[in-house]
């Protein structure tokens, strides 16, 4: 079942790391009372990306197990020729992700930077989210004031970027906010194929990260999360683009019918309306916003979740 843009790990369209591990670096646990004034001096006192590699990020480098010398030398050549062409753009791309690819997560960072200076107007939501994954990656996890405005100037260029939205939940879990955490990881849950980088790590910490928020929430099995299977995008593969739309609707008609027959969670309702809204049938989602309300009246938790997927498809009050 398709709802919103299903993202899989293969569409992270710039981002080249894995989110093996999400640490949270100086993250306190505090009395509700206390979350705002709390947060407010955590994103006071954050550190710069320069401290954040300081005090977090590796001591020394080694080479990858099974780098060859060749490729070590082409590697070198690549930076001497970049510094000789310090505006060839493809060439910084080239070293972004050599550099990265060998670890040095620093130097990808700062050649990063570079290339998006270079960039100005052209610069796109992925090359943000890539300098905020490369910044975060080389402070262990750290989400420093830097990667923080790239975050959000990847969201400001695209509002649906899945990477940047990803560590941007782990960046308000280090401000000790975890009721926009939990939103921010719920609505990229919901619109995630199993297979996406960053499911694994989201499921791990999310009920965690609800109770910390005051919000009672079940994770719902992995497979209901999925939109179309391997087998479904390799059959529509050899579809035209009207019959590939005409799948995903027949997709989004089954799970419709199965809420009107034997109803479902708040996130398969969200879900559907996201659906409809990225399908355009927008009197459609404003049907199952209004029957949702109605169904879900007495539980506030449940109709935040269901207005956040109604203002994602355009039709929220």
């Amino acid at each position: 079942m398709a709802c919103g843009r299903s993202y899989r790990g293969g569409d992270r369209r710039g981002g080249i790391l894995i989110y093996g591990q999400v640490g949270a670096p100086g993250y306190r646990d505090l009395p509700i009372a206390k979350r705002i004034a709390a947060s407010d001096e955590a994103r006071a006192a954050r550190l710069s990306q320069d401290e954040a590699e300081a005090r977090f990020g590796p001591q020394g480098q080694s080479v990858p197990e099974g780098t060859s010398q060749d490729y070590l030398a082409l590697i070198e050549q690549l930076r001497k020729t970049v510094k000789e062409r310090p505006e060839d753009q493809q060439g910084l791309q080239f070293l972004v992700r050599s550099e990265a690819a060998l670890g040095n997560m620093s130097t990808a960072r700062r050649a990063q930077q570079q290339l998006i200076a270079l960039k100005g107007d052209a610069t796109t939501a992925a090359d943000q989210a890539m300098l905020a994954d490369l910044m975060i990656n080389a402070s262990a996890g750290y989400v420093s004031a830097e990667a923080e405005t790239a975050l959000r100037e990847a969201l400001r260029l695209d509002p649906r970027e899945p990477s940047a939205r990803f560590y941007l939940g782990l960046y308000l879990i280090q401000v000790d906010r975890p009721d926009g955490a939990f939103r921010t990881w719920q609505a990229l849950l919901e619109e995630s194929t199993a297979d996406a980088p960053w499911v694994a790590p989201i499921r791990a910490q999310i009920e965690d990260l609800a109770a910390r928020a005051g919000v009672k929430y079940a994770l719902p099995p992995a497979g209901d999360l999925r939109g179309p299977t391997a087998e479904d995008m390799d059959n529509a593969a050899g579809l035209s683009a009207e019959g590939r739309q005409d799948m995903i609707r027949g997709m989004v008609a089954g799970l419709a019918e199965r809420l009107a027959t034997t109803g479902g969670s708040a996130e398969e309702w969200a879900r559907l309306i996201n659906a409809y809204g990225v399908l355009g049938e927008l009197g459609k989602a404003r049907q199952v916003w209004t029957e949702a309300q109605v169904v879900f009246a007495a539980n506030p938790a449940m109709l935040d979740t269901l207005r956040a997927a109604a203002a994602n498809a355009g039709i929220a009050e």
